[in-house]
């Protein structure tokens, strides 16, 4: 159950450093040296748990999701009939807010609402 609460707990991290790097990804094989940098600072974040820079981490992330899925809403608005392709955009782009509003929350109870992480 420990391992279990660990896991959880350390989750959004993990999952923002893979899609940084994820989004800084141009094949054949190239990262943007911009991507590879907030992954360091992701990683370095993992490592030293900083109460302040988790918090300024979660909130860009929270506008940033919160970006994604009105972006995700307008795109699904454009559409004036039901198609293959709406359907395609909910079953990848709601699953994924989804899995972004998941990595927020728990964010936000790590670093805003835990007071056994450095300060």
């Amino acid at each position: 159950m420990n391992q279990l609460k660990f896991l959880l707990q350390e989750f959004p991290e993990y999952y923002l450093t893979i899609l940084v790097l994820l989004a800084g990804f141009t094949p054949p094989i190239s990262i943007h040296p911009f991507s590879s940098l907030l992954a360091i600072l992701l990683i370095l974040q993992i490592v030293f748990k900083n109460k302040l820079s988790g918090l300024l981490i979660t909130t860009v992330f929270v506008i940033m999701s919160m970006f994604m899925f009105l972006s995700l809403l307008s795109e699904l608005s454009e559409f004036t009939i039901p198609s293959t392709n709406a359907a395609k955009l909910l079953l990848v782009g709601l699953p994924l807010s989804v899995l972004n509003i998941l990595a927020v929350v728990i964010m936000v109870k790590k670093y805003a609402f835990d007071w056994s992480l450095k300060h």
